[in-house]
């Protein structure tokens, strides 16, 4: 599996009982672990060459994986990128194309 490597943010996940429940982005993966785990008790997982995006992609593949896990199935409240911003298809497309160079949808 490749690496994608833009920036400094990292998507990650929350995974109960084998099904993916939460998935977010942060520029701090030991601070945003912690955070989970002192709000929540959850222990949350880098999602493997997703650690090193920029604030851009890591936005656009949380959009695709919420999309894909569906935001009525997850704990996220609200969706990363709004389904009004006159950008979406840009984030969508961006964000799939990062999850395909990496063989997440096979």
């Amino acid at each position: 599996m490749n690496v994608v490597n833009t920036g400094a943010y990292a998507v990650y996940r929350y995974v109960e009982d084998g099904i993916t429940r939460y998935v977010g982005i942060t520029n701090n993966l030991t601070r945003g672990a912690y955070e989970h785990m002192l709000q929540h008790g959850w222990r949350i997982e880098p999602m493997y060459g997703l650690e090193t995006l920029s604030r851009f992609d890591a936005r656009a593949v949380e959009q695709v994986l919420i999309d894909q896990y569906q935001l009525s199935d997850l704990y996220n409240l609200i969706n990363s990128i709004s389904l009004t911003n006159p950008a979406y298809h840009l984030y969508i497309a961006r964000g799939r194309e990062i999850l395909e160079s990496l063989n997440y949808f096979q």
